[in-house]
């Protein structure tokens, strides 16, 4: 009779697995994988946002510093060709702590036959920004030198978010925060650039080779 009653036991025992597994996932266990799967889906979809991010932000930062570097490689090119002749009403170079024009000879013309010079006039200085409390950097250029060295020409915008920008003028022993070719009756050795952002300070050195 034991042996009769234990095979009736597990004969009912494979009958209700059975059952069971033809019955499928209870209410609970349905909520409990969606919720599991909510979660998981949640993380996955948060760490990928955090990546797309951060990637958008180093790119920003790196196109940033891709046109900073750019600027400053163009000032640095264009005042080291600084132009000066002491007869000359039209070779004038006048700087300040903010703003500095020049004539320099880094111009090239595209067109042959162009109603332009070798030389023209740069000009670089900061105006407020249309929005907001900090700076903009601005070039001008005059392909077309006349005697009125400081004004003319175009206007381009170049950087936003400025916080300073300041040049010094090397004489050969102390660095000035001014230069007039006139007083001075040539160009500096060198010229010191400085672009200040809120975050970080650039610098650059222009050697000019005819400088005094």
């Amino acid at each position: 009779m034991k042996l009769q009653a234990t095979g009736f036991k597990k004969a009912c025992g494979l009958r209700l697995a059975a059952y069971n597994w033809q019955q499928g996932f209870t209410l609970v266990e349905i909520l409990i994988a969606v919720a599991i799967a909510s979660l998981i889906l949640t993380i996955i979809y948060r760490s990928y946002a955090t990546s797309i991010d951060t990637m958008n932000y180093t790119r920003e930062k790196m196109d940033a510093f891709s046109i900073i570097r750019l600027t400053l490689s163009r000032m640095n090119e264009e005042i080291t060709s600084s132009f000066f002749a002491e007869d000359s009403k039209v070779a004038v170079f006048s700087g300040g702590e903010g703003k500095i024009d020049f004539v320099s000879s880094s111009h090239e013309r595209i067109f042959k036959d162009s109603r332009e010079y070798d030389l023209s006039e740069i000009g670089y200085f900061t105006e407020p920004e249309e929005e907001g409390e900090r700076l903009s950097l601005w070039r001008r250029e005059d392909r077309t030198p006349d005697d009125d060295v400081l004004e003319g020409g175009e206007r381009e915008k170049i950087i936003d978010g400025l916080e300073g920008l300041e040049f010094k003028y090397y004489d050969g022993k102390e660095w000035l925060s001014e230069w007039d070719s006139k007083e001075e009756r040539g160009l500096p050795q060198a010229v010191g650039i400085t672009l200040r952002f809120p975050e970080k300070e650039f610098f650059t050195v222009a050697f000019i080779p005819l400088g005094r």
